[in-house]
Order: C-alpha cells, then structure tokens, then sequence
C-alpha cells in the first residue's frame, strides 16, 4: 500500500477525534485527492526504477514524509542544558532530499548485492517497503515510522563510504535492512505480539540500549535485538560472497564485530526482562541467542 494511504488514515482519525460537527470537509476531501495522485505518481516511480533487483520508488519530498520528518525531529534526545518544550530543530535543518543520478545507482547496486547474498531478505523488504526516502542533514540516520509504515527514511550520508573503507552500497544495503526490518517488525506484532501487555500497570521500563543514547522501552530493545542480528546475518553472507578485496574485506570484519557486539549487549538486557516476553518472544530471543553463537564461530577471515 502507498504509504501517503497510511499517513492519511492517521490524519483522518485524528480529525474525526477533534473535529467539530460543523467543520468543512474539503481540507480533508482535497487531501484524500492528492495521496491518490501521489499513489499514482509512486507507482510510476517505481515502475522506473533502474534497480532490477527491487524497482522501488526512490521518492524525493511529499507532503506525508515532511510531516513524518517533523515528528521525528520532534521527539529527538536533547543534549544537556536544552531548554525544554518542542525541539528547536525544525523542517529548514534537515529536509527530503531529491535522489541525485549517483545515488540512484548505489542503490542499484545496494539492491544487487542484497540480491546475490540475501535473496530472502530482498523479498521481504520488497513486500513491505513501497518508499525509500533519502533525508538531508546530520541530525538523523534512519528511522522508521508508523503512520508512514511502507517507508523507510535513510540519511543520504550513509550513501557514501565509511571512515573505515566501507563501500557506500555496504552501508546501504545494511540501512535497508535495519530499516526494512522495523516495517516488518511493526507488522508481525500485530498478529503474534512479543511482549505481554502491560496496559493498566503503569509506564513501562526504560532501559539501556545499543542504539540509543535515550532509554527506551522494552518494545525499543526488542526490536534493536533484531535488527542487530539481522544485521550480523547480512555482514556473514557479504563476507563469503568474494566481491571484496582484502581491505574490503577488512571493512566488513570491523562492522559485523562492532554489530555482533551491540547485538551481544542487547541480548544480555533482554534476556534479563524474560517474563515481559511472550512464549513466542522468548522463542525469537532464543533464536537470537542461536543465530549470534553461530556468528561467533564463523572465522574472521
């Protein structure tokens, strides 16, 4: 589903929850006008999309990824002695970007590695992401969102190679499956929840995470558990694949070790929350648990 379909929902919730009986429809009449335009412009988009491996609408600004973006900057961690109140961050310091002709073909070849190593994964991800949006400024590197769901946001920075000699693609593809991870994450809760429900018994917990400077809930963790090893499971079949040189190699080494010690450290935390979780919760963490003793035992070389 376009994701414009899903940010309107949202909004049409909200305006029938505060609007008042007499209130003129046309905004919202009009809005529903332009998502099924814009459903019709991404559609084309992605049917021209150069990457054969995942033709995808690589969107450039619309109305419901701004006003994603201000949420997110919204609710960023304040540095100390930030005053309170809303962020002082806004929409002019950070944007959506427009896709240059470059970074449409290290999406390409993103999408081609994930295709030659991970095939399962690029189905997924093909199922569940409609939308790739590049974001423009330093304050955020990638985020997901609900009233978006079907769009992941990647900062254009993760486009270009790394401090460590990581190629651009690398980073992409492994952006692409954080992200596309927490969609499908989002999703799968629905049908087989992972935590019991606490609803009645107070705010939840905040914990430390791998991922986060601000503490997060249990929820948080449970995802970044899963991202993370999804993440070392990219980095094991990249290694193998022999499209690298020795110091490409080496690159990948240093990233999957730093993302199999986040993971480590997320698996210990919530293990440690085990009657939060649900039976099916506390299988995926066993699971977990299976999945990063293998990545242990694979030589670094």
């Amino acid at each position: 589903m376009y994701p414009g379909f899903v940010a309107f929902t949202y909004a049409a919730q909200q305006s029938a929850r505060t609007a008042k009986a007499d209130r003129d429809p046309r905004a919202l009449n009009e809005r529903a006008r332009q998502v099924t335009d814009g459903a019709w412009l991404s559609a084309g988009r992605a049917r021209g999309c150069r990457c054969r491996s995942w033709p995808v609408d690589l969107t450039g600004p619309e109305a419901h990824l701004r006003e994603s973006l201000v949420r997110a900057l919204a609710v960023l961690p304040r540095k100390p002695g930030t005053p309170p109140g809303p962020a002082s961050m806004d929409i002019g310091q950070m944007d959506i970007g427009q896709w240059r002709e470059d970074e449409r073909d290290v999406f390409c070849a993103a999408g081609c590695l994930l295709a030659e190593v991970w095939p399962q994964m690029l189905a997924e991800a093909s199922l569940v992401v409609r939308q790739v949006a590049l974001l423009a400024g330093r304050h955020i590197d990638g985020y997901t969102d609900f009233t978006t769901h079907g769009v992941v946001f990647i900062n254009r920075r993760r486009l270009e190679p790394g401090r460590t000699g990581l190629p651009g693609s690398v980073r992409l593809a492994e952006a692409l499956v954080h992200e596309g991870t927490h969609n499908r994450f989002n999703v799968a809760a629905l049908s087989r929840p992972f935590l019991i429900d606490e609803v009645g018994q107070g705010a939840p917990a905040l914990l430390a995470t791998p991922l986060r400077s601000d503490p997060r809930p249990l929820s948080g963790l449970f995802q970044q558990l899963v991202v993370l090893v999804r993440s070392v499971s990219l980095y094991d079949r990249l290694l193998p694949s022999g499209a690298f040189d020795t110091s490409g190699r080496q690159a990948l080494e240093v990233r999957r070790d730093v993302l199999r010690g986040q993971a480590d450290q997320a698996l210990a935390t919530i293990q440690s929350q085990a009657d939060a979780l649900t039976g099916y919760g506390q299988d995926l963490v066993a699971e977990a648990g299976e999945l990063l003793a293998q990545a242990r035992s694979i030589p670094a070389a």
